[in-house]
């Protein structure tokens, strides 16, 4: 048996006692090799640790197929699929795209891979289960002597945030619809006073119609011009119906062309009990040139109420001789701008920069929502809002719309 120390020597050499010096620099060679195989097992190891702790799909695929040729375990997770049908079904992945979303998803796709553009969108997918999930891919390609070959991506399971979003749209929606229910509250109790005096009219005018009938020699001439009263008289109190109803109803916002003179003095119809009921006389400056301007009309007649019966409100502590309310109409810049301007007590000035964030209120029991609910559907209409307050008094709100003319026109 060698001596210790000869033994600890040949271990340190990795060969075995008695061997040649040919076979120790071999045995060296093979371990030197070894080295780097193990070091990229132990990395890819690592790697594949990586991808399963990380909650969303990694993968790859053929930029002209589509055809998946890697996934992460987190496709089975999120989806349910088994990982051998993502590799081997041809066009897995676009089959079990939501139906509604495959056309611009393939176009959109299709045009990025072309323009070799690294893209980032949403979409939703059918589960195993035949669940919709709502996913987003991010994902880069990979081009080879100017032509895309392959695809690499990240895709991650957002349906939590798409659900949280649909229920806060949902909220923002009840929130606009009880915002409408208010405004309009004080405009119900005065409905029937606004309905008496056209009701009134044509249960008048109809009783003279009837006596002239009666008449052995009625002339036709004095009948006609009564009958058209009624039909007149009848047509506004449908007319006031309508108003308040459409006001209340649940609409989505269309955009559409609105002749914003005749949506102001429609408004001031019907709140003008309610103005006269507080001593307040409108006055309507429209200028000659307002053009027709884009939005939906149910929805800018809110606005200008919300902002009429807030005016009406901020006058309540001016003396009646002094209440005015005034509403201009006129061409800013390519839009049309529309101010409505009180003589009240005016908006505090710490609170200026707040009147359109929801549930800020200078009223005692106000809830706040109205002003933010103006400013949501200005601003969906493609227009802007403001307050300010007047150097005599008083404040003014005004918000702008775009027109449907075309620029240079």
């Amino acid at each position: 048996m060698p001596p210790p120390r000869q033994r600890r020597r040949a271990s340190r050499c990795d060969a075995t006692p008695g061997a040649s010096t040919e076979e120790q620099r071999h045995t060296r060679q093979a371990a030197a090799s070894a080295a780097p195989l193990t070091m990229a097992g132990a990395a890819d190891i690592d790697y594949r640790q990586l991808l399963e702790s990380v909650h969303a799909i990694v993968w790859r695929a053929d930029a002209q197929t589509f055809q998946t040729t890697f996934a992460s375990q987190e496709a089975e997770e999120i989806l349910g699929y088994p990982l051998e049908s993502w590799l081997k079904v041809p066009g897995f992945w676009f089959d079990h795209v939501h139906p509604e979303d495959k056309e611009w998803v393939a176009r959109f796709s299709s045009s990025a891979i072309r323009e070799h553009r690294r893209h980032d969108f949403e979409y939703r997918m059918i589960t195993a289960d035949q669940q919709v999930v709502w996913l987003r891919n991010i994902v880069n390609v990979v081009v080879e002597n100017g032509t895309p070959v392959e695809l690499v991506g990240v895709t991650v399971d957002i349906s939590t945030r798409k659900r949280a979003e649909f229920e806060l749209a949902n909220v923002r929606h009840q929130l606009g619809r009880v915002a409408r229910a208010a405004a309009l509250g004080e405009l119900v109790a005065t409905l029937a006073h606004e309905l008496n005096q056209p009701l009134g009219a044509i249960i008048s005018n109809a009783e003279s119609a009837q006596l002239l009938v009666k008449q052995a020699h009625a002339e036709r001439h004095r009948v006609f011009p009564v009958l058209e009263e009624i039909h007149q008289d009848a047509a506004r109190a449908a007319s006031i119906i309508r108003s308040v109803v459409g006001m209340l109803k649940q609409q989505h916002v269309e955009a559409r062309p609105v002749d914003l003179v005749r949506l102001i003095e429609a408004s001031l119809d019907i709140v003008r009990p309610l103005l006269a009921s507080h001593g307040i006389e409108p006055v309507a400056q429209m200028s000659p040139d307002v053009p027709v301007v884009t939005g939906d009309a149910v929805q800018i007649q809110q606005v200008l109420l919300n902002l009429i019966l807030n005016a009406i409100e901020a006058m309540t502590p001016s003396e009646p001789g002094r209440r005015r309310l005034i509403i201009r109409a006129c061409r800013a810049g390519g839009d049309v701008e529309v101010a409505v301007e009180d003589t009240g007590t005016g908006i505090p000035p710490h609170l200026l920069p707040h009147v359109f964030e929801p549930f800020w209120t200078t009223k005692s029991g106000g809830i706040g929502i109205g002003l933010a609910i103006c400013r949501r559907i200005v601003e969906a209409c493609g227009g802007t809002i403001a307050a300010g307050n007047n150097p005599g008094g008083g404040a003014t709100l005004c918000f702008t719309l775009p027109t449907t003319e075309e620029e240079g026109a």
